[in-house]
């Protein structure tokens, strides 16, 4: 028993003590988090070069900048210059100060204020001005290469950077970090990857964001963009900077934008490229990015670039090289030059999963060599092609077309060119050469035939221009949500969907009729108080005569001036009309009754709009006959007979469908929608 007991004393004692130390071991790191929110609290302010320099012996404080803070003082303006701090895991805040004139002089790797920097790190308000680098591989004048988690926020550089390999502006490499707000305005030199902004962004979770670059970028090897070198994710983010590879390998990757996005889960959106991107020796050669890689999605959309692109082979004004990535809602507009496959938006564009949509070019584009396209160069696989344009002339020598090159099996819907084509062997004003290209007629695909000077046989429709600036050309063309029509011009692409009218749905039959009549001025719709700033046009409601005064001045685009009509109930007349009413009468659209009164509440005809219509644009009375295509031809009042022939023979008005008979209807009471579409085809005859 005396041996249990002890036996059982020492497992209490044993107990107890255990239980001592968890609870020391816990207050210990209670009171170690204090101190480091404390620090974090209470970083360390730097004033001067000594106390900057002090940092890498302590390489995980906070610290913070308290002034600005010059390094062309000596020993950091002598020898090799500043002498990159490593291994940094603390933050460093600039406030906003300036630390000018960092030297670095040598060939060591990963090279910069800091050089190779932990994940936990972060970088913010700093700006380095009047940097002169040079050094090895991963160079930046802020950092050479910061790790996973890492974040560089709010910093801005100016001066020179060069280096061997990995150069870049504010960074050298980033590895699944992000970069933030920041802005270089840098002269970037290296013998490989290089951009103004970072040299390359590797893994998932490398961000750009926010930042821009000017200056220029030039390397005598691959992976050079105006912005990155490589990346994985841009996002608003742009660069002006020239661009330069003298580069002459089948792989250059030359963009003003980015020279290569990574093909991990990253995406390019809502960013642009301006400056001018020169590899005539190059491969891959874009305005935007140089090549897209597929594995995974990684989509360009809301992007473009404006810059002149010149490069050897697979050279577009957006994109070089297209390996299965979406691009959408964006265009070039630069001039390209090239030999091989070249396109005024995408060089090459290849892989099942590849889309181009809602993307156009105006570039012009001018190559020595095959397979050339307005927007494509060449295409390969069964990728898509679908609501696209192309307006830039476009010159080569075999497999020349309009919109695309070369297409061997590709799918080409709701898309159209116009720019001339020259070439000497299989030519086209959509597509030079179709091998087994998928077109459908019910999204058919047109070309300007005097502008392009070219007579298709196979893939789309060719127009005369007249017919190309017309609505009703483009059947199941959707003019709401993806294209818009602008008086004496072609179909372009809508930033964003008209979605502003609640009471018109997307099967109505005059839909995109409704959208013309609103968005060109004719008529508007009233405010709907269920869901503001959104409207209802009210299609099937009658019009009174005052509306339709209004509607019809407004498609003339007249100025107004008096309100007085000089009709007898010119009183009866709303303000809102009278001007418009006043303008009408002025010049000769309206006349009044026997009585001399206008009647502005009274619901309109459909021969008083024929009349009013006629009169308005002038049309030629000629006696077209149009009446007598009508059972109700007995109907129409002798004062609306030439009126009617008048606007029937221009296609302006028709009329109505009663079981396989045609009548005209002249007293009715016109509806809204046909108000706006009498008033809208006079307007585009116009």
């Amino acid at each position: 028993m005396v041996s249990d007991k002890h036996s059982l004393n020492s497992h209490v004692s044993k107990g107890v003590i255990g239980l001592f130390c968890f609870v020391l071991i816990f207050f210990a790191f209670l009171i170690t988090s204090n101190m480091q929110h404390a620090e974090a609290a209470n970083p360390v302010v730097i004033t001067t070069p000594q106390q900057l320099d002090d940092i890498r012996h302590d390489v995980e404080g906070d610290y913070v900048l308290g002034g600005n803070i010059n390094l062309d003082v000596a020993p950091y303006n002598t020898g090799g210059g500043w002498e990159a701090i490593d291994g940094f895991k603390g933050t460093f805040d600039g406030k906003g100060y300036d630390i000018t004139g960092l030297m670095i002089d040598s060939n060591k790797n990963r090279a910069g204020l800091f050089g190779d920097v932990s994940g936990k790190a972060s970088f913010s308000n700093v700006n380095l001005v009047n940097v002169n680098v040079n050094a090895g591989h991963n160079v930046g004048a802020l950092l050479g290469h910061i790790g996973l988690g890492g974040l560089i926020e709010n910093v801005t550089v100016s001066g020179k950077i060069s280096g061997v390999d990995s150069v870049g502006g504010v960074a050298g490499y980033l590895s699944n970090a992000k970069i933030k707000n920041s802005h270089a305005d840098v002269t970037v030199t290296s013998t490989s990857r290089a951009g103004g902004l970072i040299s390359s962004g590797g893994g998932e979770g490398a961000v750009i964001e926010n930042s821009t670059s000017k200056g220029s970028v030039s390397t005598t090897g691959r992976g050079i963009g105006g912005l990155a070198g490589e990346a994985t994710n841009i996002i608003n983010s742009s660069s002006s900077a020239k661009v330069t590879s003298t580069h002459n390998d089948t792989s250059s990757d030359v963009g003003g934008l980015a020279g290569r996005v990574t093909p991990f889960k990253g995406e390019v959106t809502d960013s642009y490229a301006t400056g001018d991107v020169h590899a005539s020796n190059g491969e891959r050669v874009g305005g935007l990015i140089g090549s897209l890689s597929s594995s995974t999605v990684a989509p360009v959309t809301n992007s473009y670039a404006t810059g002149t692109v010149t490069g050897k082979k697979y050279v577009g004004g957006l994109v070089g090289r297209n390996n299965g990535i979406a691009i959408s809602n964006s265009h070039s507009t630069g001039e390209v030059y090239g030999i091989n496959s070249v396109g005024g938006l995408i060089g090459y564009h290849f892989h099942n999963d590849g889309i181009v949509q809602k993307s156009y070019s105006t570039s012009p584009v001018i190559a020595t060599g095959d397979n050339v396209g307005g927007l494509i160069g060449e295409t390969k696989d069964a990728s898509k092609i679908i609501d696209t344009y192309a307006r830039g002339n476009v010159s080569g020598e075999v497999n020349v077309g309009g919109l695309v090159g070369f297409n061997p099996a590709s799918t080409i819907e709701r898309s159209y060119a116009s720019g001339k084509v020259t070439g000497s062997n299989e030519l086209g004003g959509l597509v030079g050469n179709d091998v087994f290209g998928k077109f459908s007629t019910n999204a058919p695909n047109f070309y300007d035939k005097e502008t392009t000077t070219m007579l298709d046989s196979d893939g789309a429709t060719g127009e005369a221009t007249i017919n190309l600036q017309k609505r009703s050309t483009f059947k199941n063309w959707n003019f709401t949500s993806t294209w818009k029509l602008s008086k004496n011009d072609y179909p372009v692409l809508r930033d964003t969907p008209f979605d502003s009218l609640t009471d018109v749905s997307s099967g109505y039959w005059g839909r995109d009729d409704v959208t013309e009549i609103v968005e060109t001025g004719i008529m508007s719709g009233s405010p709907n108080a269920n869901q503001p700033g959104t409207f209802t046009f009210r299609p099937a409601d009658n019009i009174t005569r005052a509306e339709f005064a209004v509607v019809i001045i407004n498609a003339l685009g007249e100025n107004v001036g008096t309100e007085s009509t000089g009709f007898k109930d010119d009183r009866s007349i709303p303000n809102w009309a009278k001007k418009e009413v006043a303008k009408a009468k002025s010049l000769g659209i309206i006349k009044g009754d026997a009585a001399g009164k206008f009647n502005p509440s009274q619901k309109i005809s459909r021969a008083e709009i024929a009349t009013m219509v006629a009169r308005a644009y002038d049309l030629p009375m000629d006696g077209f006959g149009g009446p007598t295509l009508f059972e109700d031809q007995s109907s129409i009042p002798s004062w609306a007979e030439a009126e009617v022939s008048a606007v029937v023979a221009q296609q302006i008005m028709q009329g109505q469908d009663r079981n396989g008979k045609l009548y005209f209807a002249p007293t009715s009471q016109a509806q809204r929608i046909e108000a706006g579409l009498s008033a809208l085809r006079a307007y585009q005859l116009d």
